[in-house]
């Protein structure tokens, strides 16, 4: 375990270095976290009338509509947009257009949420990452108190070293 301390006590002094280089760990404050789940609550509200749920008989068909598929669609568009006047009088064209506007926000919205989720995601690992480090940090310091004969530290170093050396 000394040597496991040893090389991150080294390890930890160049990433601390290169993680204040690099991290800026902005933090929000309660006001902030309230705020963004209150926004989540009112988009989770706004979008679930239009939401399909997963128990729908047609999910099946609706899994196989692939690249092809909406190739296919686009081309329609394309001549629905350039020559009207050979578009079938079967398809309800108003509520095409509606539905192909709406396919079209999801799209759009889908991948900015995607990309706001990795981020949040991304930052959350670095977080993860500097909680680890400070934790390690603790318990070098649990780990010398113990080592010098402080008998009051010996069940926090038993119990972090159980759990450390199932990492290492």
């Amino acid at each position: 375990m000394a040597q496991f301390l040893q090389r991150y006590k080294q390890a930890s002094t160049y990433n601390i270095l290169h993680m204040q280089q690099n991290q800026n760990f902005s933090h929000f404050n309660l006001q902030e976290m309230k705020d963004i789940r209150s926004l989540i609550v009112k988009l989770t509200e706004a979008v679930q009338p239009k939401l399909i749920t997963g128990e729908n008989e047609n999910k099946e068909e609706y899994m196989q509509y692939n690249r092809e598929k909406r190739l296919f669609a686009g081309k329609v568009v394309e001549f629905k947009l350039k020559h009207p006047e050979l578009s079938s009088k079967e398809v309800d064209w108003d509520e095409f257009n509606l539905l192909f506007a709406d396919n079209a926000f999801f799209k759009s919205t889908i991948l900015c949420l995607q990309a706001i989720l990795m981020k949040m995601d991304n930052t959350r690992l670095a977080y993860d990452n500097e909680i680890y480090r400070s934790a390690l940090t603790d318990y070098e310091n649990t780990y010398n108190n113990f080592e010098s004969g402080k008998t009051r530290y010996e069940k926090k170093y038993n119990d972090l070293k159980e759990i450390l050396s199932r990492i290492v």
